[in-house]
């Protein structure tokens, strides 16, 4: 017995059901729901490897949602969520995620964390999630021959005090780490690089893979209210340029690491976000000449398969990479 019942487990394929909904349209990818991607026979497979106090917390959590007093606490219902219908279901979990009971969202950030780690994530002995294939992405290539391994880093594990020479100390391994000491070594120097775990160890190669040019933390008129006109076009127009530099980089080096320029698409959660992502593109466009464009909510399942946001603006430009494979070309 995993503690879990078979109403808890229906609740958690209907969440994840709407988190990974089938979305008609062209793109086969998106007419596929996490039902459709094999999710209830992982999720059952997990449950078994789980300790008793997980699953217990699991098993609270989840009869929150499959009773009318937890619908009323969570998502201000007084129904299962089993019982809504699918606006019904996507409408419970947006209140989840921006209600002002922590509890609340803690629930919506975990059940989403968790559905989407059980479809990208590879079964024992598999190569890749359901996600991959779905997508049609491929499998990781094998690991390269010694022969292929660059020159230029050169591992030493230093086991006690130690005297080294070198011109210049790279302290960290991650993605500016690397690109320094392999641009100083190839400028002529002496590069001695730092790093107390396995290369890449952390967040470079422990990401998302989403290669932008950074224009979206701040926009134009928050980037000119801070640093002027000037700066702010300059800090733009470098990221451009970052973006574009790392694409090349990665064809002029052959680097193996899946690199797909696809775009990307911010979507507005709400409609006045999307006005503000209207404005914040007329000023990219006219100070940094970035290319993207709007697209209004009628339109975005051409772009995402998803009826959930308010319209939003595609980039493109925009392209992913496998940052671990990446990490092992630039080392």
């Amino acid at each position: 017995m995993n503690g879990l019942t078979e109403r808890d487990i229906l609740t958690f394929g209907a969440v994840a059901d709407t988190f990974f909904a089938s979305v008609p349209g062209p793109n086969g990818f998106w007419t596929q729901s996490a039902s459709d991607l094999g999710l209830l026979p992982r999720f059952r497979r997990l449950l078994s490897s789980l300790d008793d106090q997980t699953t217990s917390d699991l098993h609270d959590a989840l009869k929150l949602l499959s009773s009318r007093g937890g619908g009323l606490l969570m998502y201000q219902r007084p129904a299962r969520f089993t019982d809504l219908s699918g606006d019904a279901r996507r409408e419970a979990l947006l209140r989840m995620a921006r209600s002002p009971l922590l509890a609340a969202r803690q629930l919506y950030g975990t059940l989403k964390q968790l559905t989407t780690a059980l479809l990208a994530t590879a079964s024992p002995g598999a190569k890749r999630g359901p996600l991959w294939a779905a997508m049609g992405y491929p499998e990781p290539p094998p690991a390269p021959a010694p022969e292929m391994n660059s020159d230029v880093l050169r591992l030493t594990q230093l086991k006690r005090t130690t005297t080294l020479s070198c011109d210049v100390v790279v302290v960290g391994s991650g993605y500016t780490g690397l690109m320094g000491a392999l641009t100083l070594a190839r400028g002529g120097r002496d590069v001695l690089l730092l790093e107390a775990e396995s290369i890449g160890y952390g967040a470079s190669s422990r990401n998302g893979g989403q290669v932008g040019s950074g224009n979206q933390r701040f926009t134009v008129k928050q980037l000119t209210d801070l640093y002027g006109r000037d700066k702010a076009r300059a800090l733009i127009l470098e990221g451009i340029a970052a973006l574009d530099y790392v694409k090349s980089f990665i064809a002029d080096e052959n680097i193996e690491c899946h690199l797909r320029v696809n775009g990307r698409f911010r979507g507005a959660s709400r409609p006045e976000h999307y006005e503000n992502m209207a404005r914040d593109l007329e000023d990219l466009q006219d100070v940094g000449g970035v290319e993207a464009q709007m697209v209004q909510r009628g339109e975005q399942t051409d772009e995402i398969g998803s009826e959930l946001y308010h319209g939003g603006m595609v980039l493109p430009c925009d392209a992913s990479v496998h940052p671990a494979l990446y990490v092992r070309g630039l080392s």
